[in-house]
Parts: structure tokens; C-alpha cells; sequence
């Protein structure tokens, strides 16, 4: 289809033009008797009955154990996050961290700071978070990678991590996009934190005909990396940022995330076809290197 095949051709030539640059580095048998005495069928239907008792109490077992597992650990937190913001958000933006509970509720803890730089870098001191598991959250204006300029509108962006794995968080377009499919696979579908991430993060990238070839977790990719995953993540960017005035960026980032949470794919063609006869009309007026030179000023 056309919306496809322009969007492999955008994705394409970003891929490659930022790796020029930056080089190239991320699964009863049932046993049936005949009973002929009436005493030998009550004796059946006992073992009948104490049977499906076994069977409920094995289910409930496997309902606890999985339910345990969708937390897999916990822990107490007390260390520095750092990491960036990507936009990438400007100075003075808000970066808040939520602590979340076994279900993945959050339970009011939180802690916020700022932005310290346009480059969206952000540092915050973690004290007695009684979960590894946090949600963090960034509000406030950006710098369009299509114009260079900073925005006039603010933007909204999330990402779910595991504090135990990560003294760096990143909070790009790929963890915001994943992080609520996380949730529903590990509350709807009991699959483990770890899986549960690495299956959201990979349909993301599916959704853009980006083939996840062993990427790092997206909190640890950075659009200003010397690899591919990273180009990808810049790629992703630029494509959902495309053509449209920034109060509209989020309506479209709610739609996609609305899409993937429950199904883990993004069907919608329009937008689809919108995005693609914008990147085509781009790629005719060489303005991608123009692109290019606003992300390295």
C-alpha cells in the first residue's frame, strides 16, 4: 500500500543519513472407567468432586503465583536518576516520578524536578520508594525537530521502567507510546515485567516498519546516539511530529497509544497515509538534511 511503502522509504533514508553521520553501533489425559455397581458411582462421583476441588485449588495456586510474577520483585529505592527528556523538552520543563504498588497503581508517592538545559536533561534524588517500579512523566514545551524552533504548546510524555535495571531514564516518543501496553499485558494478561516491555516495545517499532534487532530497553536510547536504534527512535520522532502544529501532537500521540494499548498494533490508515504523503512530499524538496541540521544545531 502506498502509506506503507512511503513510510519504509522515510524510515529508510533517516536510518541511514543519521547513521552516516554517527556510525553504526541494540512459549490430561482423562481417565474414563465404567462403573457397573451403584456404590462404585458414588465412589466416582466423590473422586469426581474431590478432583475438581484439586483442580480449583491448582488454579487459584497458578492465579497467585502468576499474579506474583507480574511484579516479579520488589525493592526499596533510594539512588539519583538521571537522563533526558527527548523532545527534546526545554529548560524548565517538569519531570515527575510516580511510585507504583504490586498492581502498578501509583500509591502518591512522587518526586519532581526541572529540566535543567534545552537539551532535556533532568537529575532526580529517589528517597525510600518502597517499589523498582515507577512511572515517570514530563510536561512542557519542546524543540521541533521539523522547524528547530521551541514550540508554543506543551506536550505530554511517559515512561514506564524498573528502577533495579536503570540509574538512566530516558523519556522519548518510544517509551511513551509503550507504557501503557506494558501495563495492560502484565494487569490483563499476567505476563512478567520484563516480557511484558519487550513484546510493547517491539510492536511500537513494528507499527513503523522498524525491525527491533536487538534494541536496548527504550529508556536507554537517546535520538542523539551513534547507533541504529537510535536513528530509529529519531526516525519515530520526526514521523509522529511530521506536519502538525504542536496542540495537535498530542491528540495524535493519545490515538496511537489508544490503538496499541489493548491490540498491540496501529490501524489507522488515515493517519498512516497522512504521515507518508508528508514524508514524500519532503523527500522531493530535500528537506530532511534541513531536518537533519535543526537536530545537530
Amino acid at each position: 500500500m502506498k502509506n506503507t511503502a512511503l513510510l519504509v522509504f522515510i524510515l529508510s533514508f533517516l536510518l541511514v543519513s543519521c547513521g552516516d553521520d554517527s556510525g553504526s553501533s541494540a512459549s490430561d489425559s482423562n481417565e474414563e472407567a465404567e462403573i457397573s455397581s451403584s456404590s462404585s458411582e458414588k465412589a466416582n462421583r466423590d473422586s469426581k468432586s474431590s478432583s475438581s476441588s484439586s483442580e480449583k485449588a491448582n488454579k487459584d495456586s497458578k492465579s497467585s503465583s502468576s499474579s506474583s510474577e507480574k511484579a516479579e520483585k520488589l525493592s526499596v529505592i533510594n539512588k539519583t536518576i538521571s537522563g533526558m527528556a527527548q523532545g527534546p523538552f526545554e529548560k524548565g520543563a517538569t519531570v515527575s516520578v510516580y511510585e507504583l504498588d504490586t498492581n502498578f497503581q501509583q500509591t502518591g508517592i512522587s518526586y519532581e524536578t526541572k529540566i535543567k538545559n534545552d537539551s532535556g536533561s533532568y537529575s532526580i534524588k529517589l528517597e525510600d520508594f518502597k517499589s523498582q517500579y515507577a512511572l515517570f512523566k514530563v510536561n512542557g514545551r519542546y524543540i521541533d525537530n521539523i522547524t528547530g524552533a521551541k514550540s508554543a504548546y506543551s506536550i505530554t510524555l511517559y515512561a514506564f521502567t524498573d528502577l533495579d535495571n536503570h540509574d538512566k531514564v530516558n523519556i522519548n516518543f518510544l517509551t511513551h507510546l509503550s507504557y501503557k501496553r506494558i501495563l495492560y499485558l502484565t494487569n490483563e494478561k499476567d505476563i512478567p515485567v520484563t516480557s511484558a516491555k519487550k513484546q510493547a516495545e517491539t510492536e511500537i517499532l513494528r507499527a513503523f516498519d522498524i525491525k527491533d534487532d536487538g534494541f536496548d530497553d527504550a529508556e536507554n536510547i537517546d535520538i542523539f546516539g551513534k547507533d541504529k536504534q537510535s536513528a530509529a527512535l529519531l526516525a519515530m520522532s520526526v514521523l509522529l511530529q511530521s506536519h502538525l502544529l504542536d496542540e495537535n501532537l498530542n491528540n495524535r500521540l493519545t490515538d496511537f497509544t489508544s490503538y496499541i494499548e489493548t491490540y498491540g498494533t496501529w490501524n489507522n490508515e488515515e493517519t498512516k497515509t497522512e504521515i507518508a504523503d508528508w514524508a514524500s512530499y519532503l523527500s522531493q524538496n530535500t528537506a530532511f538534511e534541513k531536518i537533519k541540521g535543526y537536530i545537530k544545531k
